[in-house]
């Protein structure tokens, strides 16, 4: 008689714990911007991920920076000069790649300060 009152008790124990319903939730997510520059002495590297909204921002400094227009491609928008430099823009990361050996002098400066802006218009509040 013990053992079916223990069984009884555990059995309405699980089912008040899992029969319970959870009142709605709703969950707010916040984005966390971040940038990560790498200039070592062969390559110029920034990987950055931000919220979605800044990047139509980030898009028109790319634009302005090398006045030309990226390819769309589904998600993403994609600039490249052969194999000297590439920047791949999605909805929330961007990536820029420049191959110090192959680029001028210029085009370093140029993805250089590119990058400090980028940096800049992310990490400002």
């Amino acid at each position: 008689m013990k053992k079916i009152f223990v069984i009884a008790i555990a059995l309405f124990i699980t089912g008040a714990a899992f029969g319970q319903q959870k009142p709605n939730q709703s969950k707010t997510s916040t984005q966390s911007t971040s940038v990560s520059i790498n200039n070592s002495d062969n390559e110029y590297r920034l990987n950055a991920s931000f919220n979605p909204v800044k990047a139509e921002v980030v898009k028109t400094l790319i634009i302005k920076a090398l006045a030309q227009s990226g390819e769309n491609e589904a998600d993403e928008t994609i600039w490249k000069l052969k194999d000297t430099y590439s920047i791949k823009l999605e909805k929330d990361q961007l990536t820029i790649k420049l191959d110090k050996e192959k680029a001028t002098g210029s085009l370093y400066k140029l993805i250089r300060q590119l990058g400090q802006d980028i940096q800049q218009t992310l990490t400002k509040s």
